[in-house]
């Protein structure tokens, strides 16, 4: 089985130009090196074309039944990515190729890289046949709009209640206009100082297009908001958090109840608050919400807790400016002396384009709390600098491993690992390969 898929792969990779034919036997064993295997049995023939999603469905499946990938969404999409790869051909032999078609025709370079991105599975052709779409005519022609398709879905089930974020504006004026029964969730109060430069989305009325205006920000587009032209606004929430306290835990008033959860982050209130929200609006009482929370633990990569040869280590994903701030925050809440190591990839699902560091207030790790900072992963170069701008200095380690298992030799015992998209499935199976080690 395994066998008859590689070879299936292997054959879509030289169909469809990915891998020359000459490299056949080399692409085949990187494959069978990913799935740690020795046994190659040659099938017959090969019928095609390939189905690719059918293929790497199988490859999947066998990956999740040898224990090598968690069976979920994201790990089966970055291990897939892992597959695909070995059909690649090198960047430079990439680029080179887009560059000199670019000096004939930038269409012929174009049409070449769009192809490239859909035969690498960059770009999903199986999951784009399943999109729909809706369209709005704007002064730049046909666009579509996210929102549109949330409010379609929800006009069909008019009786459907929906729980809101009543702190976003965007969310709000979607349930307000849906025409559905809505209750919303949110914190009326300030709880801490939102940075002023900090990138915030949906800053328009959605109802006139009017700037709106806040009363405070909690962090990006999130606060007390209003409209000076139309009067749309914030709604009374529903579910309001009281008395929010951020620190080494949370803890929060709603209605009436003392919620407390040993988790950082002020962003993991309003996932505790939708999930109150949620019980109460099925009917429940919630008497055991508390008990709940206290067994909770959280996982791939949310805050992830792990102990290695004494030290505790947290591991927690960060993939744009908003939730690498509020990553920040969660760190800097911990007090305590404390390691930090940074992995940033530019791999395809992180996105290549990594200049949204830039976006991200790095100068809040300048404190006397933090007591190193190790900048690892593809783009380590790249974090190094971003640092540097801010005038913190940094240990360059691109194997996260070595990084790791240097700051658990000789750092303070409390390590903060912060790492994007891609880089999260192979640092969690590190920390928990080294967390059974004795």
């Amino acid at each position: 089985m395994l066998s008859e898929s590689i070879a299936k792969l292997v054959q879509y990779g030289i169909t469809t130009g990915l891998t020359p034919e000459c490299e056949r036997n080399y692409t085949t064993n990187l494959l069978l090196d990913v799935f740690h295997e020795d046994d190659y049995e040659k099938p017959d023939n090969i019928e095609e074309p390939v189905n690719l999603e059918a293929t790497l469905g199988k490859l999947l499946d066998e990956a999740v039944k040898r224990g090598l990938i968690e069976d979920s969404i994201v790990y089966r999409d970055l291990f897939d990515t892992r597959l695909m790869n070995c059909l690649m051909p090198r960047p430079g032999q990439v680029q080179k190729e887009f560059w000199d078609k670019y000096k004939e025709s930038p269409k012929e370079a174009t049409d070449y890289f769009y192809k490239l991105s859909q035969d690498s599975n960059y770009i999903r052709r199986y999951r784009v046949e399943k999109d729909q779409k809706w369209k709005v005519d704007s002064t730049y022609g046909e666009i579509d709009i996210t929102m549109n398709i949330l409010e379609e879905m929800m006009r069909k089930v008019p009786k459907m209640q929906i729980i809101v974020n009543g702190d976003d504006a965007l969310s709000a004026y979607l349930a307000m206009d849906s025409g559905n029964p809505y209750v919303t969730y949110g914190i009326s109060k300030p709880v801490i100082k939102s940075a002023a430069n900090e990138i915030r989305e949906g800053r328009f009325c959605k109802r006139c297009g009017e700037k709106l205006e806040y009363r405070f920000y909690h962090y990006s587009q999130l606060g007390d908001y209003y409209c000076p032209k139309c009067g749309f606004a914030r709604p009374k929430p529903d579910f309001d958090a009281e008395d929010v306290k951020v620190g080494d835990q949370l803890s929060f008033c709603v209605e009436g109840k003392h919620i407390v959860a040993n988790y950082k982050g002020f962003y993991n209130v309003y996932n505790i608050l939708a999930a109150y929200a949620g019980v109460r609006t099925a009917g429940f009482a919630g008497e055991h919400f508390g008990d709940m929370l206290r067994r909770f633990n959280p996982e791939n990569g949310r805050m992830e807790q792990f102990r290695i040869k004494g030290t505790g280590v947290t591991l927690n994903l960060a993939k744009n400016p908003a939730g690498f701030n509020q990553n920040i925050s969660a760190v800097m809440q911990d007090q305590a002396p404390k390691d930090i190591i940074i992995a940033i990839n530019d791999n395809a699902q992180d996105g290549t384009d990594i200049s949204w560091l830039w976006d991200v207030d790095f100068d809040l790790l300048g404190n006397d709390s933090v007591k190193s900072i190790t900048v690892s992963g593809i783009r380590c170069q790249d974090m190094r600098l971003r640092l540097k701008y801010v005038d913190i200095p940094s240990v360059l380690e691109g194997d996260v491993e070595k990084a790791i298992r240097d700051r658990v030799e000789d750092g303070v015992g409390n390590l903060y690992v912060l790492v994007n998209y891609t880089a999260l499935f192979s640092t969690r199976n590190i920390l928990k390969r080294l967390e059974g080690e004795k």
